[in-house]
């Protein structure tokens, strides 16, 4: 579930003219939107209790690497929370930002995709980092009795319970879907890893042909 804010900020940051927009609506249209989708909600959630402006967007952030079992377990973990809440428990589920962890980085083509994601407004953070934000909001969540309307005010339903106080790094409000920018952000950022190597190259290929001219040039 992401904010009206949000969802506006990506349509502004998709529409908005810049030197890449060129490369990346051809990206888009040639690969029949696969890649560099723009970020949308696909459902509103309306409810009778929410006024018509303050309906639910909600947001498609799955990256399909991660697998149908991967998704079907956070949805369970999402699920219990909701009905743990419900029944009056302290509930602390919060969403963590992309991170690189160990298991991540091990795939080299995944680890190039979340540190390429940079390229799209998108902040990968270190483990540590993640450690220490995520134990300071469950103790703080545990500290006020858990996460419920009751002490949420900003908390219409019970699907805000996973965003209210997500950190979400930027992705709700990347002009991209999520999972259409991945594949992207890894090419992006090995071109940008072989750069040094591209350039040199070429500066010692024009060095020889430089060198070869002037020789021809003695000859004569």
């Amino acid at each position: 579930m992401v904010s009206q804010g949000a969802q506006s900020e990506a349509h502004k940051r998709y529409n908005r003219l810049s030197v890449n927009v060129l490369w990346e609506r051809a990206v888009e249209t040639l690969s029949s939107r696969r890649y560099l989708q723009k970020n949308e909600a696909i459902q509103v959630v309306q409810s009778a209790s929410l006024e018509s402006s303050d309906a639910l967007l909600l947001q498609d952030s799955y990256v399909w690497s991660q697998g149908p079992n991967y998704a079907f377990a956070k949805l369970i973990q999402r699920w219990r929370a909701m009905v743990a809440m419900d029944n009056g428990h302290i509930v602390s589920s919060n969403i963590g930002p992309a991170t690189v962890t160990e298991s991540v980085v091990h795939n080299r083509l995944v680890a190039a995709g979340m540190y390429g994601c940079s390229y799209f407004g998108i902040d990968a953070f270190e483990p540590p980092t993640t450690a220490a934000l995520m134990t300071l909001l469950l103790i703080y969540d545990v500290h006020r009795g858990g996460v419920h309307r009751g002490n949420d005010v900003s908390m219409s339903s019970p699907l805000q319970l996973s965003s209210s106080q997500a950190i979400h790094g930027g992705t709700w409000r990347a002009a991209f879907k999520t999972n259409s920018y991945t594949e992207v952000s890894a090419v992006l950022y090995l071109m940008g890893k072989a750069r040094p190597f591209l350039l040199t190259a070429g500066t010692l290929l024009t060095l020889r042909r430089f060198l070869h001219s002037q020789r021809g040039a003695a000859r004569l």
